[in-house]
């Protein structure tokens, strides 16, 4: 039971960790590339026409919203991917040390 509450706070500060990045990396960014990239199709695309405003303004919308999306799909798959490592690094030393231990046993009874 005590293993399963340890389990649920990890994916607590897991999750805490993911939003930050996000907050501090994606939003910016993600919204910022995905504008520009909308922005650079919109022009090359609806130029030709006479003043197609609000299409510009939509295409950057959508552009906006992909950025974001992309960006937190990134942040979220590195935050699983460095959450994993933590995990598998922790496994390899709770072995390490249980080894030691069980050395340590074989060593008193001999």
């Amino acid at each position: 039971m005590a293993e399963e509450q340890e389990k649920i706070g990890r994916c607590g500060w897991v999750a805490l960790a993911g939003f930050v990045a996000f907050a501090i990396l994606g939003l910016f960014t993600g919204s910022i590339a995905g504008g520009i990239a909308a922005v650079k199709a919109s022009l090359s695309t609806l130029s030709k026409n006479g003043n197609p405003d609000l299409a510009h303004r939509m295409l950057v919308l959508a552009g906006m919203i992909a950025g974001l999306l992309c960006a937190a799909a990134v942040i979220m798959s590195l935050t699983i991917l460095g959450a994993r490592f933590v995990i598998a690094f922790r496994k390899r030393l709770a072995r390490a040390s249980a080894m030691e231990a069980g050395d340590a046993e074989r060593g008193d009874e001999a």
